[in-house]
């Protein structure tokens, strides 16, 4: 974080760039950073992660993104998710994909 950016993922890093987003905010970024950016329940707060302290919170929400990444190269359903253009958007239901326009998270989202 910070005005030095030089050292965060982004998507020069690889031919295809696959972010989840789980604790943006504090120890992760609202971005977008990569090809395709997801926001899983909204990118900064996840269910489960609640603790006595703000650190152990933040760290849980940071490191849901491991468990995510495996269930979606694991899960026969996958977690779709559609198009939106803000974080704003998304929190006051402006957001309505079409049908045509979800993909899937994770290890199998299209490169397109």
């Amino acid at each position: 974080m910070g005005n030095n950016r030089s050292r965060d993922l982004d998507y020069t890093d690889a031919l295809f760039v696959d972010i989840l987003h789980t604790g943006a905010g504090i120890l992760g970024q609202w971005g977008p950073n990569g090809h395709a950016d997801f926001y899983v329940n909204g990118g900064s707060s996840q269910p489960g992660c609640a603790h006595d302290t703000i650190f152990q919170t933040l760290s849980c929400d940071h490191t849901k993104v491991t468990p995510y990444f495996i269930e979606s190269i694991n899960s026969k359903e996958g977690f779709w998710a559609g198009p939106c253009p803000s974080l704003f958007s998304y929190l006051i239901g402006w957001c309505e994909p079409k049908d045509s326009e979800y993909v899937l998270m994770g290890e199998h989202v299209t490169r397109k």
